[in-house]
């Protein structure tokens, strides 16, 4: 169980960090020179957003969620992440705290506030309910 919750979070990580690479594009006015550059920008956010989701994804789903529905986990944690993620790239480019383990930071952050959110989301359910009914 836990290899499929790595290898579901490596999946979802990845997707996860090339979209934010891709909104990131229009946000900051970035132009490649080549497809090259940016097919090999697009492969460090993946393995980078792979990494990510495959240690974090499978602790968030069974200590903190362990009760929620696993595709309701996933998209939480994947907004949260994104969204995150943002957050630390804004905040890099205030030049208080520059640079890139802001960013990675920010999507841990954003996970972990988005898994709280979901946990007590889900506390609040009815009794009668079935667990990760709350949405």
């Amino acid at each position: 169980m836990t290899a499929g919750l790595a290898l579901a979070g490596a999946i979802v990580g990845a997707i996860c960090a090339v979209c934010g690479l891709l909104a990131l594009i229009p946000l900051l006015g970035l132009s490649y020179s080549s497809l090259a550059v940016f097919v090999a920008d697009v492969r460090r956010a993946a393995a980078a957003g792979a990494a990510f989701g495959a240690f974090w994804g499978p602790l968030l789903a069974w200590t903190l969620l362990p009760h929620v529905a696993l595709w309701r986990v996933t998209l939480w944690a994947s907004a949260g992440t994104v969204l995150g993620a943002l957050y630390g790239l804004a905040a890099a480019y205030t030049r208080l705290v520059p640079g890139l383990p802001v960013v990675f930071g920010g999507a841990l952050i954003g996970m972990a506030a988005a898994g709280l959110t979901l946990r007590r989301r889900v506390a609040r359910a009815p009794s009668g309910g079935a667990p990760g009914a709350a949405t």
